[in-house]
This record gives structure tokens, C-alpha cells and sequence, in this order.
């Protein structure tokens, strides 16, 4: 079923453990959730200092990246399991050396776009504008920060050029009467087909700062992202390497700094 999803259940004891769960509570307000239906089959060890968990992101039939219900085996994605102090609660992370191996700079270089204003990694976009940017390389570690207020919404597109008729397009859209966020997977250009049923991320809270951390970590299709720790999204993207993307507001001016980009 493409309803699989990788939970977890918190307690201390058996019976608290039996208590959690889809007929009783979740231990968190994303219902336990871990990543997004694009990754299955997760498992967990520790070197005694930091928990990793590993799962796998499935391949899709035909490489149509709109059929997020399907598809098996295919690439393993490893996170950092953090545990929340305050609450027990869980929550993955990038792993620091994975990030590490992303050794080599690439430049900034902004190709075209509408309503923007800015240079050199620091943007200033207004609703409906976007930035696009060169092409990626086949293995990318993309890090940018977004102000953006909780009416606003923003994201960021993939496999898209300046002629582009289909891309796709991670949109952090506002939910709950602005009050959340999630993350929805769409097929935007003249011939998209807008959002991809089974394809949005579970919610999360707004910044309390308004100010959205996003770490992007590409692998030829295989796409993950971590925004402020509390949110990871991993899906299958074919044509993402070596294509252009773009940063993108569809309501609200946001501003975009401290854009990164590096590769291996």
C-alpha cells in the first residue's frame, strides 16, 4: 500500500507502548511520522554516541515521477535520529558526515526568473516570482534560509529550464488557518497537473522566528529534505540531476539568504 509510512510509538512501559498508536495517541502531533510515503522499511543502530536509521526510497515504474503510490527496492537514505529532550519525542536530522562529504563549492549563478531582486545567494522575491538557477551536478548539498510570515507560501522546483512544459516543485505551503505547515509535492508548468495525491509530507509547526532552515541533499533521483529539524521529506525526482531548480514564492514576498551549494 502506498499508505506505508515509517512511525514510532514512545513508552516506558509495555502498556504505555500498547496505549499509543492509531486506535489510542500518538506520541507527537505529526502522528509519529519519520519521512515522507517515499520512504519504507527503516531500521536504527547507534556507534554508542549518535542513532542512525535507514530506509529505502523506492524506485517508480516507467521513472514517472508523478506516481508517488508505486514502486519498490531502491536507494538507501540514512537520517540522524534525535531525541527531544523536553518530551521524548523523535525527530531526523541531517547527518553531519554526510554533509561533510560535500566537499566541493559551486558557484551561485542565477539564469532567469521573474519578480526578484538580489545576487550572490541573497534574494528578495515577491508573490508569484522565482529565481532560477544553473544547472545542478548529479550528487548536490543545496542550504538556503527563508523568511517567510505564516500566510506565506514558498518553495523550492526541480528538473525545470527556461522552456520547461512539467517540473516539480516541493511547496511549503501554509495549513490550519496559517497556524502549520506542510510540504506538498506538485507537477507545476503549462501542462502540470498540480499536486500529487500521496505526495505531501506531514505537518509541522511554523517558525516561531519565521525563518525556515532548508537543507536540500540530492543523489542522481533520490531527493531529501530537512527544514529547522522538525520536518524531512524524501522523494524520487528523475531528470533532478544536472538540471536547473529554482526557489519560488506563490503568496507573499519572502526573502531567501545564505544560499548554498556544493557537491562531491
Amino acid at each position: 500500500s502506498f499508505d506505508r509510512i515509517v512511525h514510532y510509538l514512545k513508552g516506558r512501559t509495555l502498556d504505555e507502548l500498547k496505549a499509543c498508536g492509531p486506535d489510542a495517541e500518538w506520541p507527537d502531533s505529526k502522528e509519529g511520522t519519520l519521512d515522507s510515503r517515499a520512504y519504507y522499511a527503516a531500521k536504527t543502530a547507534s556507534d554508542g554516541v549518535s542513532r542512525m536509521i535507514w530506509g529505502w526510497c523506492p524506485v517508480r515504474p516507467g521513472e514517472d515521477n508523478s506516481d508517488v503510490k508505486s514502486g519498490w527496492g531502491g536507494a538507501l537514505v540514512c537520517h540522524e535520529l534525535r531525541q527531544n529532550n523536553e518530551d521524548g519525542t523523535l525527530a531526523c536530522v541531517a547527518p553531519e558526515s554526510v554533509k561533510a562529504s560535500f566537499a566541493d563549492a559551486c558557484p551561485v549563478s542565477e539564469k532567469a526568473g521573474e519578480e526578484w531582486s538580489g545576487s550572490n545567494g541573497n534574494y528578495t522575491i515577491s508573490d508569484g516570482g522565482y529565481v532560477l538557477f544553473s544547472r545542478l551536478s548529479t550528487r548536490n548539498l543545496i542550504t538556503f534560509d527563508v523568511k517567510a510570515e505564516p500566510a506565506d507560501k514558498f518553495g523550492f522546483s526541480f528538473c525545470r529550464g527556461g522552456d520547461s512544459e512539467v517540473w516539480y516543485s516541493m511547496v511549503v505551503n501554509p495549513e490550519n488557518g496559517n497556524t502549520n505547515r506542510k510540504l506538498n509535492l506538485e507537477q507545476q508548468g503549462p501542462k502540470g497537473s498540480g499536486f500529487l495525491d500521496g505526495g505531501d509530507s506531514y505537518v509541522f509547526p511554523n517558525a516561531a522566528d519565521d525563518t525556515y532552515h532548508v537543507t536540500v541533499i540530492t543523489d542522481n533521483s533520490v531527493c531529501v529534505v530537512y527544514i529547522n529539524d522538525v520536518l524531512v521529506y524524501t522523494s524520487r525526482l528523475y531528470g533532478l540531476a544536472r538540471n536547473c531548480w529554482s526557489i519560488d514564492s506563490y503568496a507573499g514576498e519572502v526573502a531567501v539568504n545564505n544560499l548554498s551549494i556544493r557537491k562531491y
